[in-house]
């Protein structure tokens, strides 16, 4: 289920009572199908399955003209951009030094539906759920776990196709005392286990 991009299925029980009126209820039904995602048999790699290290620091990520204003830091830590929807997304995160205090933590998991429209592509991102992993000021060079588990009713193997495409991403959100945001996006690959 997605803003532009649904598929659903349901089931309808009716029941007709002789001298009254029918009564009808329809019921969502969740329908899983192993060994889906064609995309993926054909640009993934084995060695994808793999954490992915990443280190953030004030110097990548912030432009010049915050720079003055902003904290230093280091973020380290490792995430799995392949993931099977039934295994939970894992991995680490480390705050590693800050110069600031730093008040919240944030895992924010979205939804990116493309669809080939007349005027070009008609593009949405929603965020289907977001995880606190950390609250107040972490205590340095501790590894947090990741560990995220996708929601069924809005997570789908990825798809990308000539009109349509369904991917996901991850975004690490480090919120500061001074209500400053760091934010780093990681691109996704879900696909669903034949077995």
């Amino acid at each position: 289920n997605g803003v532009y991009i649904s598929s659903a299925y349901s089931a309808t029980a009716t029941i007709q009572f002789t001298f009254s009126k029918a009564i009808s209820t329809p019921q969502p039904i969740l329908v899983i199908c192993r060994g889906q995602s064609p995309y993926l048999k054909e640009h993934a790699h084995e060695e994808d399955k793999e954490l992915h290290d990443f280190a953030l620091t004030d110097s990548v990520i912030l432009n010049s003209t915050r720079k003055a204003s902003a904290p230093s830091f280091k973020i380290m830590g490792a995430i799995s951009l392949l993931n099977d929807i039934d295994v939970p997304l894992s991995g680490w995160v480390s705050i590693d030094k800050c110069s600031k205090p730093i008040t919240s933590l944030e895992l924010q998991f979205i939804r990116v539906e493309s669809a080939a429209v007349k005027e070009g592509i008609a593009k949405e991102a929603t965020e289907i759920q977001n995880i606190q992993i950390g609250e107040g000021d972490i205590t340095r060079g501790v590894r947090i776990p990741i560990y995220m588990f996708f929601p069924r009713w809005f997570t789908c193997p990825t798809i990308r196709s000539i009109h349509l495409r369904v991917d996901f991403e991850c975004n690490l959100v480090a919120t500061f005392e001074d209500h400053t945001q760091i934010t780093h996006n990681f691109p996704l690959l879900l696909y669903r286990a034949s077995s």
